[in-house]
C-alpha cells in the first residue's frame, strides 16, 4: 500500500497506485520489466487508485492482450509493454499489503497472538503448497494452550480450515459463544509434524 510516507519518499504528489512487494520470476509482469519496489499508477489506460484496483482490473483483462503499464520508478514515470499470459492472474500483480498479512492479531480468549501464514512461511518450512492459517506469534503464561509453542501453525480449529487470523479470531469466539468449552486444533509444530490437539476450556 502506497502510504503518505512513501509517497513523501518517492517524491509522489498523493499517496496512490499499488506498490510491487514481489514478482515470480519467468512471469508476464517480470518478463515485461516490472521490479518490486515500482509503483503501479496505471494499467491498460486505467487508473489505479490503490492496491486493491489493480487485481481487478488485471482478472478483467483478456490473456494475450498486450497492455500499457505506467509506473513511478526512481522518481520518474515510466511504460512498461506487458503481455498477460495464460498463467498471469491478479495475484501476480497483487503489490502484497506486508503489514496487513504480518499484523499480530490477539486472540483474548485463548490468550495468544497470531499472524496470517504467508508463502514466506510455507516455503521455508516446507509445508504443503496449499497451506492456510495462522502462526502462533506470542503466548501469555496464563493461556490454556499449554501444548502450542510460538512459531506453531495452527491450520485447522474443530476440522474447519483456517484461512486467516481474522477468520480464526471470528471461529474461536464463535465457538465459544455456543458454550462449547473443549477445542480441538489440528497443528504444525516446528519440526512440521502435524497433529490434532484438544483444550477444555474452564
Amino acid at each position: 500500500m502506497v502510504t503518505e510516507e512513501i509517497a513523501e519518499v518517492e517524491k509522489l504528489e498523493k499517496p496512490e497506485g499499488a506498490l510491487v512487494a514481489n514478482v515470480s520470476e519467468g512471469s508476464p509482469a517480470a518478463k515485461g520489466g516490472i521490479k518490486p519496489g515500482d509503483i503501479i499508477l496505471e494499467f491498460d489506460g486505467k487508473k489505479v487508485d490503490t492496491m486493491r484496483t489493480l487485481p481487478k482490473l488485471v482478472a478483467q483483462t483478456k490473456v494475450g492482450k498486450r497492455v500499457e503499464v505506467k509506473i513511478w520508478r526512481n522518481q520518474q514515470l515510466i511504460s512498461k509493454k506487458v503481455l498477460l499470459g495464460r498463467l498471469e492472474s491478479s495475484k501476480e500483480f497483487k503489490a502484497e499489503n506486508k503489514t496487513e498479512s504480518d499484523k499480530d492479531i490477539i486472540v483474548e480468549a485463548l490468550k495468544i497472538s497470531v499472524r496470517d501464514l504467508n508463502k514466506n512461511d510455507i516455503s521455508k518450512r516446507e509445508l504443503p503448497k496449499n497451506s492456510t492459517g495462522v502462526v502462533v506469534t506470542k503466548i501469555s503464561e496464563n493461556s490454556p494452550l499449554k501444548f502450542v509453542s510460538v512459531n506453531d501453525v495452527i491450520v485447522e480449529l474443530q476440522k474447519k480450515k483456517i484461512t486467516n487470523s481474522n477468520q480464526f479470531l471470528k471461529l474461536v469466539n464463535d465457538i465459544l459463544n455456543k458454550g462449547q468449552k473443549t477445542l480441538m486444533f489440528a497443528i504444525y509444530n516446528s519440526k512440521n509434524q502435524r497433529s490434532y490437539l484438544t483444550v477444555k476450556l474452564n
